[in-house]
């Protein structure tokens, strides 16, 4: 099973970090999951806030294609389920808070837990609307951890424990598909250049399951990723026009679509 993943690695999603200007307002870090996960989870994640000087710490979320898992420990909120989302949003931290969350890679999820990852899109659902008080435990541990190194330690036990009674196995043809969409940095016609022996509507149904989104639109998703992972790079490149590269059509469309899936222009990143 694990080898058919190693073409997720093509993909690494990007959140935007945070800025210099903001430094003394939060921190968010990444963090690497033990090897065994690492084709199924992209990072383990952390966002804390300090103290404010004045309104709440305001962190903008970009799409990347991804379902997380997330817990405030610190106060008694329970564990969240957020599915993949077609749109940017940005979330208001209060100061001292700290957030600990689990990205798994695009179509992921259903290997550790039995979801629809359509009925949860663009949706933050407490875990115990869908599975009762089964986390009750693993939330606590979290919480009452003394450190982020103890949370991964945690997370890397109770994740492997999922991981050695799964009995779904990948799904062929949509790791064919994600293969090509990511080999293409989503610049491509879909229903043309992803080929994979079944029907558009089967796709669909395919990509709604496991990923969230049509193909369509998690094929913008992905190319917005790689134009964002470009731009952090060299800001400049995408100025002079590069964009036409990635398939828009002009700077408004590009500005337009940018602006949907990040939340910000892309002057914000200059």
């Amino acid at each position: 099973m694990i080898n058919q993943f190693i073409k997720q690695k093509l993909y690494q999603p990007l959140q935007m970090s945070i800025r210099p200007s903001e430094y003394l307002k939060a921190v968010y870090r990444e963090y690497i999951p033990v090897h065994p996960l690492q084709n199924y989870v992209y990072c383990y994640w952390m966002i804390q806030t300090k103290k404010h000087d004045s309104e709440p710490f305001l962190y903008r979320i970009m799409t990347d294609g991804c379902v997380d898992l997330l817990l405030n420990c610190s106060n008694e909120d329970p564990l969240i389920l957020a599915g993949t989302a077609e749109k940017a949003d940005s979330v208001s931290i209060k100061e001292h808070t700290e957030y600990f969350g689990i990205r798994f890679f695009p179509g992921c999820i259903h290997y550790f837990f039995q979801v629809s990852a359509k009925e949860i899109a663009n949706q933050e659902i407490p875990c115990k609307d869908i599975w009762g008080n089964q986390f009750e435990y693993i939330e606590g541990q979290l919480r009452d951890a003394d450190s982020v190194d103890q949370r991964i330690t945690i997370t890397n036990t109770f994740l492997l424990n999922f991981l050695k009674t799964c009995k779904s196995e990948p799904d062929q043809r949509l790791l064919n598909a994600l293969d090509i969409i990511y080999q293409r940095k989503g610049h491509l016609s879909v229903e043309k250049d992803v080929s994979i022996g079944i029907s558009p509507r089967h796709m669909r149904r395919i990509f709604n399951q496991y990923i969230g989104t049509s193909p369509k639109k998690f094929s913008k998703i992905i190319r917005f990723q790689y134009v964002l992972r470009n731009m952090m790079v060299n800001p400049k490149n995408l100025s002079k026009g590069a964009y036409l590269d990635f398939g828009y059509y002009d700077q408004p469309h590009f500005i337009k679509e940018f602006k949907a899936l990040s939340g910000v222009t892309p002057n914000f990143l200059k």
